[in-house]
């Protein structure tokens, strides 16, 4: 019965964390798979082994605010919206295939300093992972800066991408922030530059299943006042009677 009682905690903990997580992927809209157009399967968990449903998200830039849809398919209020920079492009690059190609091989370039904000995001923790790099594959660096997050600027696509397998720094960065706000804003940066430029692939916002005291608490009377009816109901069929204080034969 304990085990039971952590199990349906737990399950609880995941479906408030599912609510508030995502999987965008910034897509071309055109070209077909080759390019990289189309969002990846939803058995497709990225960097973040977060499976569940994929935005696909096919703007270059502008005030237009974006709904997002949760890993269950469920249309939510958090929004996605972000600064026009420079245009959606894909890449042939044969280094990806399958849902890798998918992600990793499309995006939005980025020409100049571009802030990708999330907006109406519930409080509590999170772990937000972007996807920049070069959709050919080259080393162009850029570096993506979170305000408020553990370790405010990292790199990402630096050595170029290895091919349908992500590392940190090279296809990705990975920031850990613990959100008092309803917003999370995201900068991407091509730096240094060199001529060229990196490009702004996808991300996934990953709700951290770590409750508030006053949360945990009422989960935990919760599942405590559960266990007790399901034990008042076991012992009744055996001629016994049970009491949240205990038993009264």
């Amino acid at each position: 019965m304990k085990h039971f009682a952590v199990v349906f905690v737990v399950t609880l903990l995941c479906q408030l964390a599912n609510a508030q997580s995502f999987n965008i992927d910034i897509d071309i809209g055109f070209g077909g798979y080759e390019a990289g157009a189309g969002a990846p399967s939803s058995s497709f968990g990225g960097a973040a082994d977060q499976v569940g449903y994929w935005n696909r998200i096919r703007d270059s830039g502008g005030v237009h605010q974006h709904a997002l849809t949760t890993l269950d398919g469920v249309v939510s209020s958090v929004t996605l919206q972000y600064n026009q920079s420079g245009a959606l492009g894909g890449s042939g690059w044969n280094g990806n295939d399958g849902d890798h190609r998918l992600l990793m091989n499309d995006g939005v370039r980025i020409t100049i300093p571009a802030t990708f904000t999330f907006s109406n995001v519930q409080t509590g923790r999170y772990r937000v992972i972007t996807y920049m790099a070069d959709r050919s594959g080259e080393d162009i660096p850029g570096d993506v800066t979170i305000h408020g997050a553990d370790v405010e600027t990292k790199v990402s696509g630096v050595g170029g991408m290895p091919g349908n397998v992500f590392i940190e720094g090279r296809t990705h960065s990975v920031h850990d922030i613990t959100l008092s706000t309803s917003t999370i804003a995201v900068l991407a940066r091509t730096n240094p530059f060199n001529g060229t430029y990196t490009s702004l692939l996808g991300f996934q916002i990953v709700k951290v299943a770590v409750p508030e005291p006053g949360g945990l608490l009422g989960l935990t009377l919760g599942s405590i006042m559960f266990i007790s009816l399901v034990r008042r109901r076991q012992s009744s069929s055996n001629g016994e009677h049970w009491w949240l204080g205990g038993q009264h034969e």
